[in-house]
Parts: structure tokens; sequence; C-alpha cells
């Protein structure tokens, strides 16, 4: 029997809505009130970009049985989220001349540490660079098992790769003296007035940060208490400031900027869709390139906290969501279809929620 979900909605609009986003975020209400019933979702937040304009809502409860309500500002683990806030940290180093994206990373890292030789397998790791890495086309495993297989020759195929992420933060941790969260706090969260968002864990957080719950919607542990920086998926944020990360993008896109188009141009068609050539991966993103034109996603998923955000950049619009359970994914399929509409590629969103562990 499904336990009984005690469902509160707390609603916030950061701007004056246009009308179509007003009217979009008010037919969320009973879409994503039911689904967080059937589902056993005890909370979760939701943001949508359209234009200029920032609306969000946040729903539920952070712990199941507890009064204590989520609300806009309410921490969760990002998950895979993490990885394309690390991505642009990366070419923005590269922007500067700090770090060269096609110059193998090994050149960089201290070969005694973490990932020494005695890591790797074979020698084909010396071919991995920073580009390859953050287009999954290193070969390395996803995941940190020692040693470290490769899969196929670095820069020749497509693997989702989580190990890939950490070995390339070792290589920036070493080039530039500083750690992940000074660099963030330099390049990112600061510029962006990101304050409620870390890699690391922060005291402050504890009263307002979301528990993770099973598929049948009962407590399954509190946030990661971080004290180690994971830039594939350790990033502790809110929905407020993952979407001025995710308009910053828009902005800069529109804006011509070098930096995003690179970032979000097709590196390597995705495994699933060679034939179709539909779903690829730029550095950081995936990319469906459909009959709505090209938009980027990616989905996070740690256990029982799940994330997802798809941009599309031409038309300056993006939904954004956090959820602090293990079915958190159900709801993305009618989440786009009232949002951004609905997906050519929706059987793809649907593999990712039903496999959700690969991305």
């Amino acid at each position: 029997m499904k336990p009984l979900l005690r469902i509160h909605a707390v609603i916030v609009l950061l701007l004056l809505l246009p009308a179509t986003v007003s009217a979009q975020l008010s037919l969320l209400d009973e879409y994503i009130l039911g689904e967080m019933a059937r589902e056993n979702i005890p909370g979760l937040s939701v943001a949508v970009i359209s234009g200029q304009e920032t609306g969000i809502r946040s729903y539920g409860v952070r712990k199941n049985g507890s009064e204590a309500l989520v609300n806009n500002e309410t921490i969760f683990e990002a998950a895979s989220l993490s990885k394309p806030v690390f991505a642009l940290l990366v070419l923005e180093l590269a922007d500067r001349g700090i770090l060269d994206l096609d110059r193998p990373v090994h050149e960089y890292v201290d070969q005694s540490g973490s990932f020494g030789t005695e890591f790797f397998e074979s020698e084909s790791y010396q071919q991995i660079t920073p580009r390859m890495v953050l287009s999954h086309t290193s070969g390395l495993p996803n995941g940190t098992p020692t040693p470290g297989r490769i899969h196929f020759e670095p820069g020749s195929d497509f693997a989702y790769s989580g190990t890939g992420y950490r070995y390339l933060l070792a290589a920036v941790n070493k080039l530039t003296g500083q750690s992940l969260t000074a660099l963030l706090d330099e390049y990112i969260f600061a510029p962006l007035a990101m304050h409620s968002s870390s890699f690391l864990w922060r005291p402050e957080f504890a009263s307002n940060a979301a528990w993770g719950h099973s598929a049948a919607g009962e407590v399954e542990r509190e946030i990661l208490h971080l004290e180690t920086e994971f830039p594939e998926g350790g990033l502790l944020t809110n929905v407020n400031d993952y979407a001025r990360f995710l308009s910053h993008i828009i902005e800069r896109y529109k804006a011509g900027d070098a930096v995003i188009r690179g970032m979000i141009a097709p590196r390597v068609t995705a495994q699933d869709y060679r034939e179709s050539g539909q779903m690829s991966w730029g550095l950081g993103w995936g990319i469906e390139q459909a009959g709505q034109g090209q938009r980027i996603w990616h989905t996070g998923s740690n256990g029982p906290f799940k994330s997802f955000a798809l941009v599309h950049p031409e038309r300056a619009s993006a939904l954004l969501f956090f959820a602090n359970a293990e079915n958190g994914l159900e709801v993305i399929p009618g989440l786009l279809d009232k949002t951004l509409g609905a997906s050519a590629l929706s059987d793809y969103y649907q593999k990712t929620i039903s496999d959700s562990r690969r991305y």
C-alpha cells in the first residue's frame, strides 16, 4: 500500500511574469500534485524560463512525515546537473589560456596521485584530452573502479563517464593550485549570485535541505554532507541558483558568445541514436536535434535525488526540476508537454528515466 503523502504547494514567482509563463505555471499545479501522490514524491521544485522572465514553484515537504515545506531556497543534490557547471568552468579556463582542451590530461596531472599511472590498464589514457572528457569520448568507465579500464580508443566513440570528470578535476587542481570550490566561486557562483551552491557541505544548508526518499516515498537518507569535491555529481544547490545558471547560458548564447556556442555544438552522436543522428553530446550537455530545433539537456540521479534541465537556446526557454524521491523523473514527460512542448524524442527521455543511473 502506498503511504499517504501530505502534499503542500508553495508558490513564489520571482518576477511579474508575462501571461504565457504565468498561464503555464498555473497549469502545473494539478498535474504535479497528482504525479507526486501517484509516484510517492514528497517534494520538488520547478523553474520555467521564457525570454527574460523566470517563474519558480516548489511543492511538498523536505522530509516525509514532517511539516518542513520545500521552498525555492531548499537545497537539493543536483547529481549529474553538476557536470554542465564544471564543464563551463573548464571552458572558461581554456578561454583564458589557462588550460588547453586538446592537450592530454595526463600532462597536467600529478602522476603520483589518485590518477597515477598505476590507475590505468593501458597507456591509451595518455591520449585523453579535456575535450574528450567533456564530450564523454574518453573511453573511461562511469564510476571509479581500480584499475581504470579504457573501453575504446579515446576520441573514437561515446560512453558516459563520471570517472573522466574526476580525472579532469585532478588536472584542473594541479594546473591552477586551487580547489574546485575556489575556482567556481571566482568564475561562476559569485558572478551569477549563486550564493547557495557548493560542491562541499555547509552547516547553514542543514536548516533547509531536502531528504532523499525511496520509490515507496519512505525516508531513505539525508542529503550528502560532502567533504570531498566530486565534479561529476556533487553539487548542492537550489532551484533559484541553478535557474540563474541556465539563464546565463541562454543570455550568452543569444549574444553569440563563442564559449557557449562551442559548449553546445554537437561533438559525438550518442550510441542509441546512431541511425537517426538525433541525439548528440557537446561539452557538458546532451543535445537533441529534432524538429523543434536544437535543445540541450541533462538528467541527474543520485539515488533518491533526481534532477533534470532542458534548454532551448534559440527560443530562450528552459525547464528545470529537482525532486527528493527515487521516482522523481517520472514527472518529466508531462512537464515537458505542459511547458516547452512535447519532445520529438520523448522515448529517449523515457529511456533515461528507466535507466537513470546512466545519466
